[in-house]
């Protein structure tokens, strides 16, 4: 296996691709296991993997419930060996955790592509990248690279290969919100720069979302964030809506979760406002658990 054939490979990954759902299953998986022969270890018994990417996938997967058996079963065989017995495979679907457990399967990147990244150490950065970049958005891909233990730089030519973004989506959606996140009114700049704040899609780039000011909102580096993280989302009348599943004891997290309920900052002119469609994405693929309860007065 040649460095362009493991890449084209990777670039080629079959992910599932319906209604503009997230499936980020197969390459959680392979920067996982990529994290791991980072760290000296290339066999990986199921349950660390179970363990492993079901935690990823709560974090950085889609809020739906999942199974981490599918990716482990199903990832292409050019990158990964699953150690699946044929007596344990079935004729359709994945086979049962019980089976895979007891029989201590052992999976592992396939052969030629440990002797590959043994020879092109640099392959395991420019893969990273290159599988966050396809993925995930700019604000979170540290988060999972760091989630799966990897530390790695992108090589100039990966940099190079990076989603296109539409130069003009930032300022046009920082002008029509006035230069103001639209949760927190922050607007500090140094001169005429504007410091800290982001043109924040509302669904990703990475799930065909558009460079239109009725996909964005322009947003803080912190609520950028944690929009994308999932904590809080946008209810149909355009109010703040705050995860159940978000907590804190510190004056920050009370004043996030003080914005429950509260109305999103809207832009200038009203066609600008967030689009149905973009909110109804980021509530069925990003929002995580439920909007909290309403504070007893």
């Amino acid at each position: 296996m040649t460095p362009q054939e493991f890449l084209g490979a990777v670039r080629g990954l079959r992910v599932w691709q319906q209604g503009g759902q997230r499936a980020p299953h197969k390459p959680l998986l392979l920067l996982y296991a990529l994290g791991r022969f980072q760290a000296g270890q290339t066999a990986l018994p199921f349950p660390q993997v179970f363990e492993g990417l079901r935690i990823l996938l709560r974090d950085f997967g889609p809020p739906n419930p999942t199974t981490p058996i599918y990716p482990y079963t199903y990832l292409e065989r050019t990158l990964w060996h699953n150690g699946v017995p044929d007596e344990l495979k079935p004729r359709r679907g994945e086979p049962r955790k019980t089976d895979l457990m007891r029989h201590n399967v052992v999976a592992s990147l396939a052969p030629e592509v440990i002797d590959l990244l043994h020879s092109q150490p640099d392959l395991v950065g420019a893969t990273a990248h290159e599988l966050v970049d396809a993925h995930f958005p700019d604000s979170i891909q540290e988060d999972v690279l760091r989630a799966v233990g990897l530390n790695v730089i992108a090589p100039d030519w990966v940099l190079a290969r990076r989603r296109r973004r539409d130069p003009a989506f930032r300022e046009n959606v920082l002008a029509a919100y006035e230069y103001r996140c639209a949760v927190c009114d922050f607007d500090i700049a140094i001169g005429r720069d504007v410091i800290g704040l982001e043109g924040a899609h509302i669904r990703w780039v990475q799930a065909d979302g558009p460079p239109e000011i009725s996909n964005g909102l322009a947003l803080c580096v912190l609520h950028h964030k944690l929009f994308d993280l999932g904590a809080w989302g946008i209810a149909p009348d355009r109010r703040i809506l705050i995860s159940d599943r978000v907590h804190g004891r510190s004056k920050a997290a009370d004043d996030l979760l003080g914005l429950h309920g509260e109305p999103l900052r809207g832009p200038v002119r009203a066609e600008d406002c967030p689009a149905e469609t973009h909110i109804r994405w980021h509530e069925r693929e990003v929002f995580r658990g439920r909007p909290r309860q309403p504070r007893a007065a």
